[in-house]
């Protein structure tokens, strides 16, 4: 009964170590392991001279080394399933004379070469009972298949290939995050009886009439081993520092971040309230608040094992409470020609500093509160000023007209001249005459008193002249000039003719602004 109180001493131990737990899970929750074991391997069975008792009873008198190795697979904290090979050394599989030499026992009697040692192959399930704890009593479920050879008297020799269940118990006790070690004591059952040890249980004598019915022999593991898991041991998620700003100016970013314990399980999930439905992901985040005011922010961390939160408040301060603002775009002057230097400036309200950026609307830009530009061409633009300052930005436009000529400065028209006796506009004539349509068409308040002249020499020179005025007319009509803004006037003979003026310059008409017609 010793090696049953033994046991139970085990598992009590177990019990008692496995309140303590620590600050995490002490043991990995997946991934590969691995393990190295030693101890002492104990036979039961046929050759064992305890004919009668049970094959769970190890015989210690006689035992032998073990040592073997494992890999598996954590597949949860309280699960794992493992692969392995098992060296075990059992003297007693061939060195009991009393056995070996009885007669009519039914199988071989085995020489003094024949192998004491079985290689054992066990797949195992193991279960720890208390996975939290720090130590934590298991037991182990499973199946093997065992190796061994033996040769007989006559020197006959045969490999032998047995199966059965295993079973077993053991206490695990976390060291570090990686290593565990462990006392563990597994049964190899295997079948048939006659595969390990070439001994056939219902044939064998008996002794004092004691009956022999095992059908099946046993190769135990008495021992203690050390078990590497790839993945460290891990838990719940706790929170560390969180840094976050006690104050910030609105609109700038906020630097957020967190730590959280090496010993949480992976993945850790961080999410960051920042209220308003704005939410972050990740260790390190940044918000930009767009409201002054105080602002609490939560961060959450989780992982399969747990969730801890923490929050936090931070003051948000408007550094500009007035936004730029565009009231209006001023030009000077306000009806602009070509080739004049024109000057704009705005009005503009906001907190300062204050950028402006003008586009004068031909491909050029500038800066600055006032700005000056000059342009080459007549024609519609349109100037855009875009003010900001820390609180934003603001844009306006306005459509600018840029003459040729400023309207209120014109002096004069070109006058046309006709050949002798004629009242018809020759290509030159026709030309000074677009020009001048050009002119009125862009100055459209503008009156025009059309006056011609008749030179001396000339036939019926009052009739001619009307003539000429009409033929000018006529050409300002044409050319989409309104008749009311116009006053044709043939005035005979120029009173300059004959004092010596040449006759070309006498046949003339005049396009003449005035104010209003007399």
């Amino acid at each position: 009964m010793r090696h049953h109180v033994i046991l139970v001493i085990l598992f009590a131990m177990s019990l008692v170590a496995s309140t303590d737990t620590l600050a995490q899970d002490p043991r990995a929750d997946s991934g590969p392991f691995g393990t190295l074991r030693i101890g002492v391997a104990s036979y039961a069975g046929d050759r064992d001279a305890n004919l009668g008792e049970s094959v769970f009873k190890p015989q210690f008198g006689d035992a032998g080394l073990a040592i073997g190795i494992e890999a598996g697979v954590i597949l949860s904290r309280a699960f794992s399933l493992s692969l392995g090979y098992q060296y075990g050394s059992y003297p007693l599989l061939n060195s009991n004379p009393d056995v070996a030499s009885a007669d009519n026992s039914g199988y071989p009697i085995l020489n003094e070469s024949s192998s004491d040692s079985r290689g054992t192959i066990p797949l195992l399930l193991r279960w720890m009972i208390m996975p939290g704890g720090a130590a934590s009593p298991y037991l182990n479920v499973g199946g093997n298949v065992t190796l061994g050879s033996y040769t007989t008297f006559v020197g006959d020799k045969s490999s032998e290939v047995a199966f059965g269940p295993s079973f077993g118990l053991g206490l695990d006790l976390a060291v570090s995050r990686h290593n565990s070690i462990f006392l563990d004591v597994t049964y190899h059952l295997t079948m048939d009886d006659f595969k390990v040890d070439a001994a056939d249980g219902e044939s064998l004598p008996t002794i004092d009439d004691a009956p022999s019915n095992s059908s099946f022999d046993a190769l135990s593991f008495w021992g203690i081993g050390l078990r590497h898991s790839l993945n460290p041991a891990c838990g719940p998620p706790e929170i560390g520092a969180v840094s976050t700003p006690g104050s910030i100016n609105m609109g700038e970013p906020a630097p957020l971040s967190v730590t959280v314990n090496e010993e949480a399980c992976e993945p850790v999930d961080v999410s960051w309230d920042l209220g308003g439905g704005a939410m972050a992901t990740g260790l390190g985040a940044s918000h930009m608040f767009s409201t002054p005011g105080q602002h609490s922010v939560t961060v959450t961390v989780s992982n399969s094992q747990g969730t801890a939160s923490a929050t936090r408040t931070i003051d948000v301060i408007d550094p500009c409470p007035i936004d730029a603002e565009i009231i209006a775009i001023n030009l000077n002057p306000s009806d602009p020609i070509i080739d004049e230097s024109i000057s704009f400036t705005a009005d503009i309200r906001g907190t300062v500093p204050v950028t402006y950026a003008w586009d004068f609307g031909d491909g050029t830009t500038g800066t600055g509160a006032r700005a000056a530009h000059t342009y080459r061409e007549p024609g519609e633009y349109i100037v855009s000023l875009t003010c900001a300052n820390c609180g934003g930005s603001d844009s306006r436009s306005i459509t600018i007209v840029v003459r040729e000529f400023r309207c209120n400065d014109l002096a004069e028209l070109n006058s046309v001249f006709f050949d002798r006796n004629s009242a018809s506009l020759d290509a030159s004539a026709t030309a000074l005459l677009e020009e001048n349509a050009h002119v009125l068409n862009e100055c459209a308040d503008k009156l025009v008193r059309v006056d011609a002249y008749s030179d001396r020499g000339e036939r019926s020179p009052q009739a001619l002249s009307s003539r000429r005025a009409n033929a000018v007319e006529q050409f300002y009509i044409n050319a989409n000039i309104s008749a009311s803004r116009l006053s044709a006037r043939g005035l005979g003979r120029d009173p300059l003719a004959g004092k010596g003026v040449d006759g070309l310059r006498n046949r003339r008409v005049d396009s003449i602004i005035v104010d209003t017609f007399e």
